[in-house]
C-alpha cells in the first residue's frame, strides 16, 4: 500500500484547528495497540515492514509451495473429516459446546458462556436434547474466558467465532490456553450459504475497530443486521441461487431490533458480529499476523463443500509466541 501523507504535507492544505485533538485521540489508540498484543518494542518496526497480504497473493504463495508443503489446502472437506484429523490422544477443550459438544472423550474440558444447568433449561426451550449438554468446565463472562489453569493440545469452536464481539482478544485468549505450537480447529459458517447471505463481508477495518474499542457487546448495527436483513438458512437453496425475499416486513423487523437493542440497555444480544468467506477469513489470520496481533497462522483451510454452509481452517500458534 502507498505511504500517506499527512495533512500538513500535502501542498495546498491547512491543518484544520481540530488537527491537534485528532493527533491525541489517535496517539491514544495507538498506545492501547501496543499494550494489549505485548509487542512495545517491535510495534513501530512491524508497522515500517508489514506487508498486508491481499487473495491473490495468499492463493499464489499456496500453489507455488504446494508441491513442497501443503500448509494451506483449499480442497473440499465435510465436518466428518474435519473433525477426525483432530488427535484423540491429546488433551483438548471446546468452546461453546451448548448442547452439541463436537468432542467427546476424558481428555476434553468445555466452555461455555452458562453453566450446564443453564444450557439444559435453554436446551429445553428451544426444543433440544438437554442430556447432550456435557459438563461446562469453565464459564465465560464478559471478559471472555475465565481463569484457566489449565493448557491444552487444542481447542475446537464450532460455529462461535462469529458470535465473538472482539474476535483478537479472543484470537488472543485462545492461544493463551494452548501449548507451543497448539492448535485452534475452527467450524466457520460461510456467509454466501447461510442466512448471513446479504450481509457484507468483515473486513480487517471491522475487527481491529472491534479491538481498539475493546468491546464486549454487539453494535446496534450487528443486531438490526441479524434480526432485520438476514435470510433463509438452507445451503442448497443458496448453491442453486435461490436466496429468499428479505424485504417482507422489514421496517417492521428493523424497529423491533432497535427496540431490543434499547432494551438490552448494554447487555450482551447474541447475534453475529462477523461474516466470512474462506478467502476472506485466510487473508485476515494473514494480515493480523503480520501485524502481530495473533500468533496464529492458518495451517489448514478447507473450503465450504458443495450443499453445505460452512469451512474448516487449522490454526497454529507460533512455537515462541509465549516468550514475547
Amino acid at each position: 500500500s502507498s505511504t500517506r501523507q499527512t495533512s500538513d504535507q500535502r501542498v495546498g492544505v491547512q491543518v484544520p484547528p481540530s488537527a491537534p485533538i485528532f493527533a491525541s485521540v489517535f496517539s491514544e489508540l495507538f498506545k492501547v495497540v501496543k499494550s494489549r498484543v505485548d509487542v512495545l518494542s517491535t510495534w513501530t518496526n512491524k508497522l515500517g515492514e508489514v506487508k498486508l497480504f491481499r487473495n491473490e497473493q495468499i492463493h499464489s504463495d499456496a500453489d507455488s509451495t504446494s508441491n513442497a508443503d501443503q500448509s494451506l489446502q483449499f480442497n473440499v472437506a465435510n465436518r466428518d473429516e474435519f473433525l477426525a484429523q483432530i488427535p484423540t490422544d491429546g488433551k483438548g477443550i471446546e468452546i461453546g459446546p451448548f448442547a452439541n459438544p463436537q468432542l467427546h472423550g476424558p481428555n476434553i474440558k468445555y466452555l461455555d458462556v452458562l453453566t450446564s444447568e443453564q444450557l439444559k433449561r435453554r436446551a429445553r426451550e428451544l426444543g433440544m436434547d438437554p442430556e447432550k449438554v456435557p459438563h461446562i468446565s469453565y464459564i465465560s463472562n464478559q471478559n471472555g474466558f475465565p481463569e484457566i489453569p489449565e493448557i491444552f493440545d487444542y481447542a475446537l469452536s464450532c460455529h462461535s467465532i462469529e458470535h465473538q464481539p472482539d474476535l483478537i482478544k479472543h484470537l488472543n485468549q485462545v492461544e493463551k490456553i494452548l501449548s507451543p505450537s497448539g492448535k485452534y480447529f475452527l467450524i466457520i459458517p460461510d456467509k454466501r450459504y447461510c442466512f448471513d447471505h446479504y450481509l457484507a463481508e468483515s473486513t480487517f477495518a471491522d475487527i481491529v475497530g472491534a479491538f481498539l474499542e475493546q468491546r464486549i457487546v454487539h453494535t446496534a448495527k450487528s443486531v438490526i443486521e441479524h434480526r432485520a436483513l438476514t435470510t433463509h438458512n438452507d445451503p442448497v437453496a443458496h448453491f442453486s441461487g435461490n436466496h429468499g425475499d428479505i424485504l417482507s416486513n422489514q421496517p417492521q423487523r428493523i424497529l423491533q431490533a432497535i427496540s431490543e437493542f434499547k432494551n438490552a440497555s448494554g447487555s450482551y444480544i447474541d447475534v453475529h458480529a462477523w461474516q466470512f468467506v474462506p478467502e476472506s477469513f485466510t487473508e485476515l489470520i494473514a494480515n493480523l499476523n503480520a501485524l502481530g496481533l495473533t500468533s496464529f497462522k492458518i495451517t489448514n483451510i478447507w473450503n465450504t463443500p458443495i450443499n453445505n454452509l460452512e469451512f474448516f481452517v487449522t490454526l497454529t500458534k507460533s512455537p515462541g509466541a509465549d516468550a514475547e
